[in-house]
């Protein structure tokens, strides 16, 4: 008993279908490329809308440089920082307060600065104390504050 193996003709491929295959063909391509733009288009906006909603207003001011000291900066934020430990709550009397904040932060810098060529230090522990006992955020310009103010203290001695 052995099987036949039946062998059908291969039908020939008319015009017609080559045709409706080339169009077929043609039309998955076109919308495979379009699906792909509109992805594309999409992850494109969102990003420029990040780019341009957050970072260029808030990331980017706070990162630039408002004051130079010898070659050491202080960015917007750092200033922000020292306003906030300078005032405290008197939120009122920003205006009052800007170029106050500017001029303690050259000082503070320059106290230190002259006191490291002059041999005087503070210590970190020292400072983590002081900003502890008077309960004030620990940031950067606030230490960089109460370390100016001890360095003070330690050269009038």
């Amino acid at each position: 008993m052995t099987k036949k193996i039946v062998v059908k003709p291969k039908k020939a491929v008319t015009r017609r279908q080559l045709s409706h295959w080339k169009r077929q063909k043609r039309r998955q391509r076109i919308i495979v490329t379009l699906g792909i733009s509109v992805i594309v288009a999409v992850v494109g906006l969102v990003t420029a809308g990040i780019y341009y909603q957050w970072y260029l207003p808030e990331h980017k001011p706070l990162r630039e440089t408002v004051i130079e000291v010898n070659d050491t900066k202080f960015d917007m934020q750092y200033y922000i920082d020292t306003l906030n430990f300078q005032l405290g709550e008197y939120y009122p009397y920003v205006e009052s307060y800007l170029d106050y904040a500017l001029g303690a932060i050259e000082q503070n810098e320059l106290i230190r600065q002259g006191a490291e060529k002059l041999g005087v230090t503070v210590s970190d522990d020292e400072v983590k104390e002081k900003l502890d006992s008077y309960e004030y955020d620990d940031t950067r310009a606030a230490r960089d504050s109460i370390r100016a103010s001890l360095l003070l203290e330690k050269l009038k001695e």
